[in-house]
């Protein structure tokens, strides 16, 4: 019998980036979905795939799609454990492989990685995070084609640390070549143009104040944030809270939404399609429809 247990999703964006192209093609959308169906499509004909990334050996093992664009997989990382047994009139060890393991699903529509948290397999949300990105780079192989994957997290965190900071010494962002937003952002057609000039596939913006007086608001950057929030970056800020003398580094890495499937083993294979699309609903709000429409 299943075990009746809750799955809590982590959610990024992942990226595709041409690091050999100069500039955006309109094809190059399709290029992407492309090459991310025939990754995918690799795992699924092989069953089971296994990659060793700096002296760690991890695999995927395919287990279900829905629909065209959601893939289920479980993701695992290898791991020797030994166990001290009694043989006769002694304890003798023995070593033994353990595969724990995470699931990871897929959504080539949205960009999408939803990632279960499992402690066992990874202590934080970010190591699972590496490890996946990592595992994806090399299954693109010698190609010009880069992977990263982006927290989607809440805008709320961003502006009450705002509010409530007495000074704000730096805020920094570092944005994603966009791919995916469309007209959706305006921060999405500077970077465009930041790519076509420098094919820079990482941009990042820093400001500074000595004094602490950084002025924030939000009709010069909610643009930003919300593009940052939406998977395509990540934010820092240093700043001192109202009441306190002491200076803290903030992050948005430390908001990532999340979407809970209960009882998960028992019923992810009855799940559809539509299914998921609520769940990932909750946790991406673009509207996607829309970015298509501006193409």
């Amino acid at each position: 019998m299943r075990e009746k247990k809750s799955e809590v999703f982590y959610a990024y964006r992942y990226f595709l980036t041409n690091s050999g192209q100069l500039s955006l093609f309109e094809g190059e959308s399709l290029d992407r979905k492309e090459k991310m169906d025939g990754v995918l499509r690799k795992i699924s004909d092989e069953g089971i795939r296994k990659e060793t990334i700096k002296g760690q050996e991890y695999l995927t093992i395919y287990v279900k799609r829905y629909g065209d664009a959601l893939h289920l997989f479980k993701f695992s990382k290898k791991r020797e454990q030994v166990k001290f047994e009694l043989v006769k009139q002694d304890i003798q060890p023995n070593e033994q492989l353990d595969y724990p393991f995470c699931y990871l699903l897929i959504d080539t529509t949205r960009q999408l990685f939803l990632i279960s948290r499992n402690t066992v397999v990874f202590q934080k949300p970010e190591q699972g995070r590496n490890a996946v990105e990592g595992f994806f780079q090399v299954l693109l192989g010698q190609t010009p084609w880069n992977i990263g994957l982006r927290e989607i997290t809440n805008s709320a965190p961003f502006w009450e640390s705002v509010k409530d900071a007495d000074k704000i010494y730096m805020l920094r962002f570092e944005l994603s070549s966009p791919n995916l937003f469309g007209n959706l952002f305006k921060t999405n057609e500077l970077l465009k143009k930041v790519k076509e000039l420098q094919n820079s596939e990482l941009t990042t913006f820093q400001f500074n104040n000595k004094q602490g007086g950084l002025r924030i608001t939000k009709e010069e950057l909610q643009d930003t944030v919300e593009y940052a929030n939406n998977g395509g970056g990540t934010w820092t800020m240093k700043l001192v809270p109202r009441g306190e003398k002491k200076k803290i580094t903030l992050s948005g890495k430390l908001n990532v939404k999340t979407t809970t499937v209960q009882d998960f083993e028992v019923v992810y294979e009855k799940m559809t399609a539509e299914d998921w699309e609520a769940r990932i609903e909750t946790v991406d709000t673009l509207d996607l429809e829309r970015k298509n429409g501006d193409k």
